[in-house]
């Protein structure tokens, strides 16, 4: 049966019918209808800078679940049968998802270096050098490095968890994360605890060892998964990606501006602006909530003891920031909140107080 729809407007005693309005086609992109590249892409920013595939490093506490969503490719590697088979159905209208050929999230990697085969899943990647040939680009998602470790602590925190949750970190337990919360019940007495140098120092006391064991994942009763983001940090994802493949070029999204990021690059890859701004589905606004149950305030005190704790993940965030090669609304100030959220004036600052720790 065919049901047509037809919109009549009453004018002078006649009755004219008005053809409905068609919604405007996406611009031609440079890939078939079998997602095959036909002509070469090329970066709109920097017209030398050809995209043969692009790999999205997921950075944990990033906002990277959202962008998951808006990856087809990422579907392929969804274990469940039916979540798999329903997420490929769905449509995929960008030019990023089209150029996506591999994941990496914590001990994660999976490479389509073939996506014109129609697979439903992919088989894990061992290593990012044997699919280098795939990509030319990462794709990072990013966030502040103390965001990021607040956003952490208070997400694994026991005092989150929510009954209706049974199966979010902050209500699954390990001998580890026992005694990282008994050690550090506050975010406060983490800072006031642990030193930079402290991570060579085997000889600290107990909660001092628990900290770096997770950090490092090391140790009889300590798994990556335990302490899973404060492991799989920035440092852990440069060593798989750039140290790996240091030839491959660099694009970021910022969880502060994630959907202007992700509306630029589409444009910068070749989409229609317009076209652009309309095929991202929006964030939700958990990006911005902070759970109340855990205690993450700070003080000053606190807050640069654990901005030079984290001085190596700045430096890798700063470095990100800087090789994107993606246009980045407000970069520099981007840049300057790097000090600016740690309490210091400067970089230079920051860098001489926390040398001396």
């Amino acid at each position: 049966m065919f049901v047509a729809l037809f919109l009549w407007i009453s004018t002078g005693g006649f009755l004219v019918w008005r053809k409905p309005k068609s919604v405007d086609p996406l611009p031609t992109t440079p890939f078939d209808d079998n997602r095959k590249q036909t002509t070469p892409l090329r970066m709109a920013s920097n017209q030398n800078e050809a995209v043969s595939g692009i790999v999205y490093v997921h950075v944990g506490k990033t906002g990277g679940e959202w962008i998951k969503t808006q990856l087809k490719m990422v579907c392929k590697t969804r274990r469940n049968r039916n979540i798999r088979a329903v997420c490929l159905q769905k449509k995929y209208p960008t030019f990023l998802s089209k150029l996506a050929v591999g994941y990496i999230h914590t001990s994660t990697m999976y490479i389509d270096a073939d996506v014109q085969k129609p697979r439903q899943t992919i088989p894990r990647t061992k290593s990012i050098r044997d699919a280098s040939g795939a990509f030319s680009h990462y794709l990072f998602s990013i966030r502040h490095p103390l965001r990021r470790l607040v956003s952490w602590y208070t997400y694994n925190h026991p005092k989150s968890c929510d009954e209706r949750e049974p199966h979010s970190p902050s209500c699954k337990t390990s001998a580890w994360k026992t005694s990282f919360y008994d050690c550090f019940p506050r975010l406060q007495d983490l800072a006031n605890h642990i030193q930079p140098a402290d991570r060579t120092d085997m000889q600290g006391d107990d909660c001092t060892k628990t900290f770096w064991n997770g950090w490092y994942a090391r140790g009889d009763n300590v798994e990556p998964k335990d302490s899973n983001h404060l492991h799989w940090n920035y440092q852990y994802y440069w060593n798989e990606t750039m140290v790996q493949t240091p030839n491959k070029k660099l694009l970021v999204i910022r969880l502060e501006s994630i959907e202007k990021d992700l509306v630029s690059l589409e444009v910068c890859l070749g989409n229609d602006p317009m076209a652009a701004s309309k095929i991202f589905w929006h964030p939700p606004d958990s990006f911005h909530f902070v759970r109340g149950g855990a205690p993450s305030q700070l003080d000053k005190t606190g807050t640069h003891s654990l901005c030079c704790l984290l001085f190596q993940e700045m430096t890798l965030y700063r470095e990100l920031l800087q090789q994107a090669g993606n246009p980045l609304e407000k970069k520099e100030q981007s840049l300057q909140q790097v000090h600016d959220l740690c309490q210091f004036s400067n970089w230079d600052e920051m860098k001489l107080e926390c040398s001396m720790k």
